[in-house]
């Protein structure tokens, strides 16, 4: 469940236009390129992964394409720009910047390291 304000979320945006207008327009130009399709999106590790565990860069995740830029581990807390060294446990979710592709070859990855 979620509240969402369109009051408190236009105003969020006008002031971001203002105090960093090129991330801004940058994030809206990736949303809308559909020549690169790039995607900010989120792929889950199960339970009863062969990946939980694993640090980052054991788990083979950044063969796949996609740019971990956090992790949302089990108990809610996210850990922004992941280290290599930062062992997934089962439960947590990869927080990524891919293109469409890439995002499946990573769903495809985490699902082949479930069974």
């Amino acid at each position: 469940d979620a509240v969402v304000s369109p009051n408190f979320i236009g105003g969020m945006r006008l002031v971001s236009e203002m105090i960093r207008p090129a991330a801004v327009e940058f994030l809206d130009r990736m949303l809308r390129d559909h020549d690169h399709n790039l995607r900010v999106d989120e792929a889950g590790i199960p339970e009863g992964s062969a990946l939980a565990g694993k640090t980052l860069a054991g788990s083979g995740v950044r063969e796949t394409g996609a740019l971990v830029i956090a992790v949302r581990l089990p108990d809610g807390r996210y850990v922004y720009k992941p280290s290599g060294d930062l062992a997934l446990p089962a439960g947590s979710f990869l927080i990524v910047i891919a293109q469409s592709a890439d995002l499946e070859t990573l769903r495809r990855h985490l699902a082949s390291a479930s069974k």
